[in-house]
């Protein structure tokens, strides 16, 4: 799966990053990070933190032609 062109956005800092050169293989794990605290993850993103952990966040995963391919949450309502 190629996630060449695809757009991951965070709800709360309206933060949006655009995914390139990643591809991955069949039950393949690819893991994200903040600056904050990069602990040996496939991609550091220029953000202090993904999800906020106080107030209610969802990271949404586009692909290139803008459909949600997923969608992630904190699990704190809002």
């Amino acid at each position: 799966v190629s996630l060449n062109g695809c757009t991951l956005y965070f709800s709360k800092s309206d933060d949006v990053f655009k995914l390139n050169d990643i591809i991955l293989s069949p039950s393949q794990v690819y893991t994200f990070s903040s600056k904050k605290n990069d602990h040996h993850a496939d991609c550091v993103l220029d953000t202090k933190e993904l999800l906020h952990d106080k107030k209610a966040d969802t990271a949404i995963l586009y692909d290139a032609y803008g459909r949600i391919i997923a969608i992630c949450n904190n699990g704190i309502e809002k």
